[in-house]
């Protein structure tokens, strides 16, 4: 008989392991649980946090080092991928302007996205044909216009000082200090700017960035709705500066901030489509960069996984992406999660042909995510015993 090919290929287990640490611990526990079969890794991504990394393991290419600031102007590294041939610099927004960066006593409404903007800088010197921006895990909410501001020349201190100010400066934003969103996109004339992210995140209103991303940065409901407020005065000074096309079979106006994905990265993808940014589902194309349905060829089971598997991510994350598409190539997918919120009906339409949990309640979330990757290689051992056959002729125990 021969041997088995499992592709494990997991999702990040947010807050715990990137997708390619979750993909060690689980190969090493399925290999444990089932030693004779071949066990491909294949690290998923969303142009979420490790996206940089899940692509240098895939493309290869160049890692560049640099330091920029972070959404409270302290100095933060950050990495740049660029492609073997040089043409395509990769960079990943929540590495600039992640939660993770935040400390004890900064201010939500202060966080700025100007170290993208740096980050970019340093993209552009590289004489690149595309710069592909992952947006998932940004969380500065300024509408990006930190990082489009410190990409334009310093020739007004008080604009700069409203742009690079966070939300709080935007309630004070006039169409004066506007002059940058030219000279920025000018910048980018020759380059293909792509910006990865969630195209259904509405940038406004009741589930927009302020409603969905403020308490993660400590916002309580006073200060998220002042976020709102003044996210809401700089897009209309923005939209009476930046005449807006018309559809040409309605002759309505193409609002800006309706835009699909305006809202990826909380935000950031406004700022992005200000330069003019194809903004693109971060899911589905984050499985083509990885080069995930090549990685199919000879594979008899997927395993993936996410830290929770519920409503949210089987709406859209890349774990339900690759079981839906190994569901196409006729491959069975199964997933190894903390948690699974979601019920068997529902797994199953979305492609899954079994879940498992490491937590079987949330009594037993605590001792798993003190350590998540003993945890799933521990399941991921358990379920290759159920899934994989035993090997008909084990190597032979030597005598004593």
């Amino acid at each position: 008989m021969s041997p088995v090919r499992v592709l494990i290929a997991p999702d990040r287990y947010a807050g715990l392991l990137d997708a390619a640490q979750a993909a060690e611990a689980m190969a090493g526990g399925w290999t444990e649980g089932a030693p004779h079969d071949d066990v491909p890794r294949l690290a998923l991504t969303d142009g979420g946090p490790g996206f940089v990394d899940a692509l240098a393991a895939v493309v290869g290419g160049e890692l560049h080092m640099v330091t920029v600031s972070d959404p409270w102007g302290r100095p933060t590294p950050a990495t740049l991928l660029v492609s073997p041939e040089g043409s395509t610099v990769h960079l990943e927004a929540a590495q600039v302007c992640g939660a993770q960066l935040q400390q004890r006593g900064d201010d939500p409404l202060a966080a700025s996205s100007a170290g993208l903007g740096q980050l970019l800088e340093v993209a552009l010197g590289l004489h690149p044909a595309r710069i592909i921006v992952g947006l998932t895990g940004a969380l500065a909410l300024d509408l990006g216009l930190g990082m489009v501001s410190a990409l334009a020349p310093r020739t007004d201190p008080g604009a700069d000082a409203i742009l690079h100010g966070g939300a709080r400066g935007l309630g004070g934003l006039a169409p004066d200090d506007l002059a940058c969103l030219t000279s920025a996109a000018a910048r980018f004339a020759g380059v293909a700017l792509v910006g990865l992210g969630d195209l259904k995140q509405p940038l406004l209103g009741l589930a927009g960035v302020a409603a969905t991303h403020a308490s993660t940065l400590g916002a309580d409901a006073s200060a998220a709705q002042r976020i709102e407020s003044n996210l809401s005065h700089a897009v209309a000074v923005i939209r009476r500066f930046r005449p807006e096309p018309k559809d040409l079979l309605t002759g309505a106006v193409l609002r800006v901030d309706r835009e699909p994905g305006v809202g990826a990265g909380a935000g950031v993808g406004f700022g992005l489509t200000l330069l003019g940014a194809a903004v693109r589902d971060g899911v589905s194309e984050g499985l083509v960069l990885v080069g995930a349905a090549d990685s199919f060829r000879g594979v008899d089971l997927v395993v993936t996984g996410t830290a929770v598997l519920g409503w949210e991510s089987l709406r859209s994350s890349p774990s339900a992406a690759i079981a839906q598409l190994a569901q196409a190539h006729g491959i069975p997918a199964i997933a190894v999660c903390g948690r699974v919120e979601a019920g068997r009906r529902e797994t199953m339409a979305a492609g899954f042909s079994g879940t498992y949990a490491v937590a079987s309640s949330l009594a037993g979330w605590s001792t798993f995510a003190a350590h998540p990757a003993r945890g799933l290689a521990t399941r991921a051992a358990a379920v290759a015993r159920t899934w994989s056959p035993p090997d008909p002729h084990p190597p032979a125990t030597p005598r004593s």
